[in-house]
């Protein structure tokens, strides 16, 4: 790897310049004499700190504090979610009974609006308009695209009129043409 000309190797361990703590030899002889030594011949258990309390004894899982914050918590955004919904409750409540007084307040001259009937089932408003008359609507606030005139529903057939020997193709031609497929296989022509 290689070594940027401006910055300088500082080792932590033993505050020296010119290497880092990896390759301190003073680190590495601490550790062989450390391992080599009668004391650490035992295999003591480091203590075990919680790192939300900083108690000794138990660790971040099994703290009573958070425990028990975290059960607080619980119940508190259980209630205020309680509180909240009984606060939409009652002001539904009063929005229909202000309604109800509002309905049984008929004033004499008012008018209500026409009632409009619903459209029946594949029905729409064009329907009963004349075919052949396309009405091209002129846009006020346009983008700048093309305004293509109103195409006519698909339902409506427009100047389209039988003739002597033009097949349509609908369900009984196709099933003839298939019928006559059926007898015509194997035959040449």
């Amino acid at each position: 790897m290689l070594k940027r000309a401006s910055t300088t190797v500082h080792c932590i361990y033993c505050t020296e310049v010119g290497h880092n703590t990896r390759s301190c030899k003073a680190k590495v002889l601490d550790q062989q004499t450390n391992s080599l030594s009668p004391e650490n011949t035992t295999t003591e258990k480091i203590p075990v700190t919680c790192s939300y309390c900083k108690g000794a004894g138990h660790n971040t899982r099994t703290c009573p504090i958070k425990v028990s914050m975290a059960t607080f918590m619980q119940v508190h955004v259980h209630l205020y979610f309680l509180y909240v919904f009984q606060q939409a409750d009652q002001h539904q409540g009063k929005e229909q009974s202000n309604h109800v007084m509002k309905k049984g307040k008929k004033l004499a001259n008012s008018t209500q609006p026409p009632v409009q009937q619903p459209l029946k089932r594949k029905e729409t408003p064009l329907q009963n308009a004349s075919p052949n008359k396309v009405v091209k609507k002129q846009a006020e606030n346009t983008h700048g695209g093309i305004i293509k005139p109103f195409k006519a529903h698909a339902q409506q057939i427009m100047d389209v009129h039988s003739k002597k020997g033009q097949k349509f193709t609908s369900l009984k031609n196709l099933e003839a043409a298939r019928l006559k497929m059926q007898k015509n296989v194997g035959k040449k022509r």
